[in-house]
Formats: structure tokens, C-alpha cells, sequence
């Protein structure tokens, strides 16, 4: 088959990351892909996929040349207006807030009635809330290739010297775009009593200025680090003592299944998407109380002593081994393509 993935960002971040190991998958299995993104910090890990990576300026053409076109997140998702071709449309997140949340919901559903042949969600709980919002959809789990990341990232000493982080002392994880919605600010406030604990920001984005405000009048700014933007951030993984994912919201978050494959112990928000992947293990609400804050100042006071050893091998035990191979989503998008690809547009 021909398929064209079409995406509208090229940040660093889920959406890229999944086209790149769905096309990976893909393309060892003989298909022909082509990949419409615009330039960005993710380019790179698109065009190692081995699939060539195009500018929107040529959406056209590919257009036409493709048997299927899978659209990724809310602006890809407008070219079904014009697409003759299959469209499926992939939901990495559902973020309806306020009225302009309001005014995409219902421009989601329309595009999904007219002129989408399969909707699909990549975690459970997202099926479900896409039903509750009337965006339903095929539920496909995401998959990593576990024992491959595992082979390929860096040692801890190795990763701390390449990021240019203190080999001594304890070092948090926080991978990830610097959104509100990700509420690092949680952690940064919970660093304060806690001491020779060091946080470091993988990432960027709009909310970078508040976190380190947020951080002076806190006294912590000397052991918050910001290293920006790092291409294959799972590779650096190994350099922190523990990561921390204190999301409102998630789709299926890689970095969950990324700080399995590699053993290292994750922090997390208790909010549906991490139920979903590890139960209560190292959930926050689950173990701490409803207070958040000083759920996240327990968690990370038990994090530097003896309990954090405990965190790993539970959540490896928590997961479905089957998120730690792309074996089932290739198939699964596989056999998605081929039933679009075999109906007429007006039919599917």
C-alpha cells in the first residue's frame, strides 16, 4: 500500500515519535509511506524512520499518489475537507477547553461524520471519552520496541555527561513540552523541602518563564536545570534517579512505556491514561492521599530514600508486555489501510 502520514507539528512529542515507529513498522513490511510535516525538532527522528519527509506545499501531489491518508491531531486533521482519498484520523489527546475547545469539538464530529473512514484513539480510556464526546473510534493501543531502547540507551554516567548534568547527587526527570496541562509546576513547588534534589527539564514551551518564576519565589531555581529540546530524549532516560509525569491530561504518554522498557522508576499524576498503563504503581493519588501538592512532597521525600527501588518492577509487572513491542499496532494499522483501501470512498 501507499500511505501518507500527514502531521501539522514537528515538535518533539508523541505524535511525531508514534509516526515515526508506526512508519518504521511499516516500511520493513514493504509498504510505501511518505511522511507530510513541516520542519521542526522532530525531522530528523521522521526521516530515520525510513520514509522520505515532505513540506505541506507538496500535500497535493502526495495526495493523489497515496492509497490511504492518516491524518494526526486536530490542524492535520482540517485536510480531510479536501482529502478523496481514505482518511484515517488519529486522536493523540482530547483538549476541548472553553469556547474555542467548544467550537473544535464540534468541527471534530462533523469531520468525523463526513468525511473520515475510521477514527481511531490510542488508549482505552480515550475510546471512552471519545464515545462520551461523540467521537467514536477504533481503540489501538501504542507499542515501543522495549528491548531495543533498552539496548540503545545511554548508561547514567554516559547520558548525565552528554546533557552536561552533575554526576553526583539526586536527579529528577521531567520529559516532556512545557504546557500547563503537564503541571510541572507540582513538582517544582514539592522540591522545596527536599533537599539535594536536583529537577531537570527536558523540553520546552509557552509555560518555561512561569516555571522558573515559580521557582524563585519557591528558592529553588539554583536545583531546577533546563536543558530545552533533545532529540531521542528515551536515549538520556538512564541520567535521572527517578522521572515524574504529573499530567492533567494524557493519550497513551511514551515516556510512561519508554521509563519501563528501561527500568526506570516514574512518578506519576493519578489520572486515566496512567491507570490505564501501570495500575496504582507509583501513582501519586494512589499512594499519597487526594492532596496533590503534598502528595508530590511525600512521594519525592519517599522517592530519595528506601522506597523508589520498589517503584520499577512493579510497573514492569503492571504493564501488558504487549506495549513493549510495535508488533500489534503495525498489524492493527495494517489491517485498518487494507479495509479502507478495499471500500469506496463514499462507502467507508
Amino acid at each position: 500500500m501507499r500511505i501518507l502520514q500527514v502531521l501539522s507539528d514537528a515538535q518533539l512529542g508523541g505524535g511525531p515519535r508514534f509516526v515515526a515507529l508506526l512508519t518504521e513498522g511499516l516500511v520493513e513490511r514493504g509498504h510505501q509511506v511518505s511522511i507530510m510535516a513541516p520542519s521542526g525538532p522532530a525531522a530528523e527522528s521522521l526521516a530515520a524512520a525510513g520514509a522520505p519527509v515532505y513540506p505541506w506545499r507538496d500535500l497535493g501531489r502526495l495526495a493523489a499518489w497515496a492509497d490511504v491518508i492518516n491524518t494526526h491531531g486536530k490542524r492535520a486533521g482540517l485536510y480531510r475537507f479536501r482529502a478523496t482519498k481514505p482518511v484515517v484520523h488519529h486522536h493523540h489527546g482530547l483538549h476541548f477547553r472553553g469556547v474555542k475547545g467548544r467550537a473544535e469539538l464540534a468541527l471534530e464530529r462533523y469531520l468525523g461524520r463526513k468525511f473520515t473512514a475510521l477514527t481511531v484513539h490510542v488508549a482505552s480510556h480515550q475510546g471512552e471519552e471519545g464515545r462520551r464526546l461523540k467521537l467514536n473510534g477504533l481503540v489501538i493501543p501504542l507499542g515501543i520496541p522495549g528491548q531495543a531502547l533498552a539496548d540503545q540507551a545511554y548508561k547514567k554516567e554516559v547520558a548525565r555527561s552528554v546533557l552536561k548534568l552533575p554526576q553526583d547527587g539526586f536527579l529528577i526527570g521531567a520529559v516532556g513540552r512545557l504546557d500547563p496541562v503537564k503541571r510541572w509546576d507540582l513538582v517544582v513547588r514539592a522540591l522545596r523541602p527536599t533537599r539535594n534534589v536536583t529537577l531537570v527539564l527536558v523540553g520546552d514551551g509557552a509555560d518555561r518563564d512561569r516555571l522558573f518564576r515559580i521557582a524563585k519565589t519557591h528558592q529553588v531555581a539554583d536545583r531546577v536545570i533546563c536543558c530545552g529540546e533533545v532529540p531521542y530524549a528515551w536515549r538520556y532516560l538512564r541520567a535521572f534517579d527517578v522521572l515524574v509525569n504529573p499530567s492533567k491530561a494524557e493519550g497513551c504518554p511514551l515516556i510512561v512505556l519508554e521509563a519501563v522498557a528501561l527500568g526506570v522508576p516514574i512518578l506519576l499524576s493519578n489520572i486515566p491514561a496512567h491507570r490505564e498503563l501501570v495500575g496504582g504503581a507509583g501513582m501519586i493519588g494512589a499512594f499519597y492521599g487526594e492532596d496533590e501538592l503534598a502528595g508530590w512532597h511525600s512521594a519525592l521525600a519517599h522517592a530519595v530514600s528506601s522506597s523508589l527501588p520498589l517503584v520499577a518492577p512493579l510497573q514492569r509487572a503492571s504493564l501488558d508486555p504487549a506495549y513493549l513491542s510495535t508488533k500489534l499496532m503495525v498489524d492493527s494499522h495494517e489491517s485498518v489501510y487494507a479495509y479502507c483501501c478495499s471500500q469506496p470512498v463514499s462507502a467507508v
